[in-house]
């Protein structure tokens, strides 16, 4: 499954900056719902990814389009200024 499968098609394709921040979102609400609650962070630590997490690994090329989900599950975060 395409990551771009998983975005609302009504709205418009997100710029660079924007698109990075939804995949980091994105990563984090799925390790939110992983089956085994071991494997879920804890509120504190969700509130602190969101502050100042980032991914890195994503090139310039349109992500949105050939991304697959697996791929985004795989990417790590960079954890630092954004």
């Amino acid at each position: 499954m395409l990551l771009k499968d998983l975005l609302d098609k009504r709205l418009q394709t997100p710029a660079r900056e924007l698109a990075v921040q939804v995949a980091v979102i994105m990563k984090l609400g799925f390790r939110c719902i992983n089956g085994d609650p071991k494997f879920r962070p804890t509120m504190p630590q969700v509130s602190q990814e969101l502050s100042i997490s980032r991914l890195d690994h994503i090139s310039s090329s349109p992500w949105h389009s050939t991304l697959t989900l697996g791929e985004l599950l795989n990417l790590d975060l960079q954890v630092g200024e954004p």
